[in-house]
């Protein structure tokens, strides 16, 4: 009888432990998400705590446009113009841009290996044009090492990844990325086409972007596309951020370097003027925060070779505190992020800015799964930097369907068992929920200025 009741005590106790591990704690290249065991001795009921994130987040209604019933929208707190407008005024002047339509989207682990931009990416090429992948980083990180959305290849590279503890130097080589990469001598980059995905196989154009820390630093490139080289470029030369071109159809294109002191931040595969591309800067364990970091010069020295339309935000799963039980436990949060987006909005002027919320996270209380009133505090605290900062934003757990829509997405086979992350196949599921909400945006838009695009 002693030996049973020890055990049990044991077992209590190692259940508790695991229920306090906090949130975004890693172990090497994997998150390690606490332990909800006891949870069906928890209460069930939403309680004070969930009236209060959606009274916040009832406040969004008068700034939606006319919604059809069923469908998520995006609302758009940006008096300054700086939420969704920059993107839709790029999409009505496509034509006469002059160069692709651009969009970043900078997240954690929940779309990290393109598992939502992917199709994200599919569907809005295929609503306004454009092909190619987008800009990728010169190696391919721990981050997304399952990614399909391109064939990688690549040679020797030193990473500095925004999620290390150490190495990775904001203050002199950060940028929105999240990675920079070096190498001394020659070392390659190689990108190319996938067929299983559609607008991917291809593109017209391929930029590699560097930094130089001074007027010293130089490094020569040659672009071989479609297996036959072009003309050899010279890098360097100013300090700051620099980037070289090759355009033409190509299926293929690799960068070969000889480097002595540039930085190396990525190679993309573009599409042509008019069309869309989507940039994909995910990293595993990244809060948001890291982007306070970024020196405001190295913001605009990067915005004026590769400027944004449109950035998205999709940070909040390693903050989110499923313990948490009032909308002032994310005071630290929304100060914190409001002033990352101030930052943002100061170094990248001209650019849009979207906040989508974090999905469905469930536990199991009473037999059930649930979704805990701390994640429902998180997605009202999300809105209100939304609204402090004056940009647009979409909830992306009411369009996945709200209560417990995570464990659904699992029972299908769309979900991992951790009742957070989506799979591929969640994330073609998922996709097209924010595809048509920045569509229907855009078409209300042209309504109201007539289908001239207004003015920028």
């Amino acid at each position: 009888m002693r030996k049973v009741l020890l055990l049990t005590l044991v077992v209590i106790a190692t259940m508790v432990a695991l229920s306090l591990l906090p949130d975004g704690l890693t172990i090497g290249r994997y998150e390690v998400l606490p332990a909800h065991a006891l949870d069906d001795l928890l209460p069930a009921g939403a309680g004070e705590a969930g009236q209060e994130a959606d009274s916040i987040i009832g406040l969004a209604e008068e700034h939606v446009d006319t919604c059809p019933e069923g469908k998520t929208c995006i609302v758009d707190f940006a008096a300054d113009r700086r939420g969704m407008t920059p993107l839709y005024v790029a999409l009505a002047r496509r034509p006469a841009l002059g160069r692709p339509v651009r969009i970043a989207v900078l997240g954690d682990s929940y779309i990290q290996g393109d598992i939502l931009t992917e199709p994200l990416r599919a569907l809005l090429q295929q609503a306004y044009g454009g092909c190619g992948v987008g800009l990728v980083p010169m190696s391919n990180s721990k981050s997304n090492q399952f990614r399909r959305s391109v064939k990688h290849e690549f040679g020797q590279w030193q990473e500095f990844l925004a999620n290390q503890r150490s190495g990775y130097d904001a203050a002199r080589y950060g940028t929105i990325t999240a990675s920079y990469f070096t190498a001394e001598g020659h070392t390659w980059t190689s990108l190319t086409g996938v067929t299983h995905s559609a607008h991917l196989d291809s593109c017209y154009s391929s930029t590699l972007i560097y930094y130089a820390p001074d007027g010293g630093a130089s490094a020569s490139a040659t672009a071989t596309i479609n297996g036959s080289a072009t003309l050899r470029h010279s890098l360097g030369g100013s300090a700051g951020y620099g980037a070289v071109s090759v355009d033409g159809h190509m299926g293929s294109v690799r960068w070969d370097i000889d480097n002595h002191g540039l930085t190396f931040i990525g190679a993309s595969m573009d599409a042509a003027p008019g069309g869309v591309v989507l940039d994909n800067f995910a990293m595993e364990s990244l809060t948001g925060y890291h982007l306070g970091n970024i020196p405001q010069d190295h913001l605009r020295s990067f915005d004026n070779v590769r400027h944004y339309d449109l950035v998205v935000l999709m940070f909040g799963q390693n903050i989110a505190n499923i313990k948490a039980s009032s909308a002032s436990a994310y005071n630290s949060y929304v100060k914190h992020m409001t002033g990352v987006i101030d930052a943002l909005k100061q170094g990248m002027p001209g650019t849009g800015f979207l906040i989508v919320s974090i999905g469905d996270r469930n536990v199991k209380r009473g037999g059930a799964w649930v979704t805990p009133d701390g994640i429902k505090l998180m997605i009202a605290a999300q809105q209100r930097v939304a609204m402090e900062c004056g940009t647009a934003f979409f909830n992306l757990y009411d369009a996945m369907g709200g209560e417990g829509s995570v464990a659904r997405l699992v029972e299908q086979g769309m979900a991992n068992k951790d009742y957070t992350h989506i799979n591929h196949r969640g994330g073609a599921q998922l996709a097209p929920l924010l595809a048509d909400a920045i569509e229907w945006g855009y078409d209300c838009y042209e309504r109201r200025h007539g289908g001239k695009g207004g003015t920028r």
